[in-house]
């Protein structure tokens, strides 16, 4: 971004909310919308990263994010649940054993379960707009 009469700043995660990126960069400069969200991994801090959103959704969003792993890209997901109690909070997700676990809940259980015992690997992506769409649903029954 360019700020009249200053000069050069970097902003990071956590001091704006996201940005929009039109075209995909070089190595690990991806193109997409991305938000300024905070992530835990296991034996570190909680820390603010811009993430790159994949699906936004009432109930559930999915992000990711590229890292080398050896030398090599490497994506990582992680997914936001409404009424998470820490803002901008986000749920590493390391498999799709943690996606199921995350996205199964009483008023998701039946259609989810259905969607991973016929697709074993369910993309998060689908899985994330299943979960939203069932959970859209379970509300518009319980207004009737």
């Amino acid at each position: 971004t360019v700020f009249e009469n200053d000069s050069v700043r970097v902003l990071e995660a956590g001091q704006v909310k996201g940005y929009f990126r039109e075209k995909h960069g070089t190595h690990l400069l991806c193109d997409g919308h991305f938000e300024s969200m905070k992530m835990h991994w296991p034996g570190e801090d909680t820390s603010w990263y811009f993430m790159n959103l994949l699906t936004r959704g009432k109930h559930a969003s999915l992000y990711r994010i590229w890292m080398l792993f050896n030398k090599h890209p490497r994506a990582f997901y992680f997914i936001r649940l409404k009424g998470e109690k820490i803002p901008f909070f986000t749920r590493y997700i390391s498999k799709r054993k943690k996606l199921k676990e995350l996205l199964i809940d009483e008023d998701t259980r039946e259609g989810m379960m259905q969607l991973f015992e016929e697709n074993k690997k369910v993309d998060y992506e689908r899985a994330v707009k299943k979960y939203n769409q069932l959970k859209d649903e379970a509300a518009a029954g319980t207004e009737k």
